[in-house]
């Protein structure tokens, strides 16, 4: 890679705060910016739509959701399991700081979960009026299908 485009890919970064996050082949900023994870690829800058840059953004967050979630969940796992052994076997259960940890990362997953709610209303809140009659057409038609499959249900021999 050339060093004058490695050096527009440093100065995009910094531009977006790198605080970039992989997400299916491309880094993601907080902004809505995103970059090709080939050194050789795309650079885009946040959409000017901002349907469409709520969107990005609330792919970000939801990734950062996921991400935590994943973290509690595993050291929650963990905690318990030698929490259970330890009482099973007479030992001195897990110490402070791991509990401590724990409720940070509890912390940590309840702010995700508020940003992401926030992008997520921002977004809904900027959805495209054709698209919000999309959207609609489309849950009245699933409730139709719902109703249509309970009564197909219903008829058997």
């Amino acid at each position: 890679m050339n060093t004058l485009y490695a050096s527009l890919r440093q100065q995009f970064i910094a531009k977006h705060g790198g605080d970039c996050i992989h997400i299916n082949g491309w880094l993601v900023f907080s902004d809505g910016a995103t970059m090709d994870r080939n050194p050789a690829g795309a650079l885009a800058e946040p959409p000017t739509d901002p349907y469409e840059r709520w969107k990005i953004v609330a792919r970000y967050r939801e990734e950062l959701l996921r991400r935590a979630t994943d973290q509690f969940t595993e050291a929650n796992r963990e905690l318990r399991s030698r929490a259970h052994v330890a009482m099973r076997d007479g030992l001195p259960p897990p110490n402070r700081e791991e509990i401590d940890k724990l409720k940070e990362l509890q912390q940590t997953v309840k702010r995700c979960q508020q940003r992401y709610a926030a992008a997520r209303e921002q977004m809904k809140r900027t959805t495209p009026e054709w698209m919000r009659g999309r959207d609609e057409t489309a849950a009245h038609n699933r409730e139709s299908n719902s109703r249509v499959l309970d009564e197909l249900k219903r008829i058997q021999i």
